[in-house]
Parts: structure tokens; sequence; C-alpha cells
């Protein structure tokens, strides 16, 4: 079987939740870049695989090497089903990464206007 990054990538919520049901397992643990399962699962818009990990207890504000959340994944990639999800889970906004950007400063540079649209006008950091 592929690694948990490769089936979080891909979307196999089937061998996610084998690899889940091993409790040997670590769900928060980074690969080579400090990408957790929920990181790739927000960057590709795996909404079935981010919603299992949570509810086995990914940490929602993991940071990778570069402090990114996947929070900041899910908005600079235009998933707007998934920053919901994550916004309802009390991810947060105000996170800020090693460029000193947070996730809306990612939904807006990218062009991410309907994700945007979900963050709350309190939104604004410096």
């Amino acid at each position: 079987m592929d690694d948990i990054f490769t089936q979080c990538r891909e979307g196999n919520a089937v061998a996610v939740r084998l690899w889940l049901d091993n409790t040997e397992n670590d769900l928060n643990q980074g690969d080579d870049h400090g990408f957790s399962p929920l990181h790739w699962a927000c960057r590709e818009g795996r909404s079935a695989v981010v919603e299992m990990l949570i509810m086995r207890g990914a940490r929602i504000n993991v940071m990778n090497r570069g402090d990114d959340t996947p929070l900041h994944l899910a908005a600079s990639h235009g998933h707007r089903d998934i920053v919901q999800k994550l916004l309802q889970y009390k991810a947060d906004i105000n996170a800020v990464n090693e460029h000193g950007n947070v996730p809306l400063h990612y939904a807006c540079f990218w062009g991410q206007d309907q994700v945007a649209e979900v963050f709350p006008p309190t939104c604004v950091s410096s």
C-alpha cells in the first residue's frame, strides 16, 4: 500500500480509514516537508478524507515546515467547502506562516474570491 500521504492526496478514503484503524499510526506525523495527512487532504480538496482525519483527532492547526496550516493550503487552492469545514472546527484564521501571511492573504493572492468570502469580516491581520 502507498504511504498515507499519497492516500490523502489521492482521496483514497478506504485506505485512509484502514490506516487510521491501525492504532500504532500517528495521524499528525509529517512528511519530508512537514505536511501532515490533513495538510495533503486539504491541499487536494479531499473533503471526505479531511472530515475523517478531523473526526479521528487530527490537529486542525498543525503547521508544516513553512508554518502553513491546513487552512492556508485549502484557502490558497480554492477549496471553499474545506475552508468552511476547517472554520467550523475552529481553525486559527490568524495563523501566520514564515512569510507573514494568514490564510486569507493566500486566498486573495491566488484569486480565490469565493474562498475569501467565507472568512469572517473581522479576519484582518496586519
